[in-house]
């Protein structure tokens, strides 16, 4: 497979990898046919670029939307506009820009896609259109950026393969690895976007990445290839949309740096900052996808920031720069960091998607956009 969609044309021209490796996995799944809808609840969610993976609170892997570098695991590189099996007995599923990872219920990492960079940490670049195990094991978690996979195992070491954008694997160099290298210990939790990354150790946040915007929260617009501790504490959870950074803190405050694109940090305006600014209050989750935030307050869900493809589900294309309630009807939030289109659940289990359906990543059956949340039935 050659297709890629090159966003990071100039990045890419100047990179380099390493192809070295002890053993490289060859054992591959082959993928699952089509078989009757599957009823159980969606419990873990990840999107890529166009592309939507559902995953059941039975282990069954569903996929839809983009599929150019067999980023479904379905075999071809042909886009679908309904979910499909893909895989089973998957514990959670986790989007790249181009490629997936899967961690299985017995603590295996399966990849498929895009692989130019080495993301499977398997110690080459061949691209999948099905399922690769990774050499790694013992990962509790893990997330990908563009062509990279970040891997946070049981004992609090973060490993990393692939494409080391502006230094987001916060290793001290700028270049590409096909092998899992060890990046950072002690991590609670991760978050990863498109060129920056973080984790969370005892409510301190670290990031690393580009910092164009400000969006490391350090009060400057240096980029750093190190892990540097930000300027905020407390941290409960992490997203990173493109070119900025949304933090919930334990007390159920909102906060934002970065490129206030469209208005998504909730302001008012559509300044950027390079400090931490709070933004909401009373939180109990916090999403981002593309241009557009999300946060749930009980089960209020509210958005703000790009709306060009009704990615805010307000059932009109009008940008928003302020938090606006959507529905009372939510019950979690699935969002990605790229991507004009969201997935939420409501509260009476029942999966909903809007915004931009050109792959048919919505599940609708179709390629036509949403302005509004719809029924999807997979």
């Amino acid at each position: 497979m050659t297709k890629y969609k090159p966003l990071l044309a100039g990045l890419l021209a100047s990179a380099s990898f390493s192809a070295s490796a002890d053993f490289v996995f060859q054992q591959r799944i082959a993928p699952i046919t089509e078989s009757e809808p599957v009823t159980a609840s969606v419990g873990s969610y990840c999107q890529g670029y166009g592309s939507a993976f559902l995953l059941t609170s039975d282990g069954v892997l569903m996929a839809s939307g983009e599929n150019g570098t067999g980023q479904t695991g379905l075999g071809t590189e042909s886009s679908r506009n309904t979910f499909a099996e893909t895989l089973t007995g998957v514990k959670s599923v986790h989007c790249s820009y181009s490629a997936t990872a899967a961690i299985k219920t017995d603590g295996t990492v399966w990849l498929t896609g895009y692989n130019g960079f080495g993301a499977f940490g398997a110690g080459n670049t061949t691209d999948s259109n099905t399922w690769v195990q990774s050499p790694i094991t013992d990962v509790k978690n893990m997330g990908g950026g563009f062509y990279n996979f970040f891997a946070l195992k049981n004992d609090g070491t973060l490993w990393v393969s692939g494409y080391d954008i502006a230094g987001m694997f916060g290793i001290g160099n700028i270049g590409s690895t096909s092998t899992w290298t060890q990046s950072a210990s002690n991590v609670d939790l991760i978050s990863i976007g498109a060129t920056s990354a973080a984790y969370v150790s005892g409510g301190n946040l670290y990031m690393a990445g580009e910092n164009n915007y400000g969006q490391l929260g350090l009060a400057d617009t240096a980029e750093r290839s190190s892990w540097t501790q930000s300027l905020i504490n407390d941290v409960k959870s992490v997203a990173l949309p493109v070119s900025a950074a949304l933090v919930l803190k334990n007390d159920g405050t909102v906060w934002a740096t970065g490129h206030n694109a469209d208005g998504r940090f909730g302001t008012g305006d559509n300044l950027n900052r390079s400090t931490w600014v709070q933004t909401a209050g009373g939180a109990d989750s916090i999403g981002s996808s593309g241009y557009s935030s999300f946060y749930l307050s009980g089960s209020e869900l509210y958005a703000t920031g790009r709306n060009t493809s009704g990615e805010l589900g307000l059932d009109h294309l009008t940008n928003k720069n302020e938090w606006t309630l959507v529905n009372s009807d939510t019950s979690r939030i699935f969002s990605g960091f790229i991507g004009d289109f969201n997935f939420i659940r409501s509260t009476s289990g029942q999966l909903k998607s809007t915004g931009d359906n050109q792959y048919g990543q919505l599940g609708l059956g179709d390629t036509t956009s949403r302005q509004a949340f719809t029924d999807v039935n997979y």
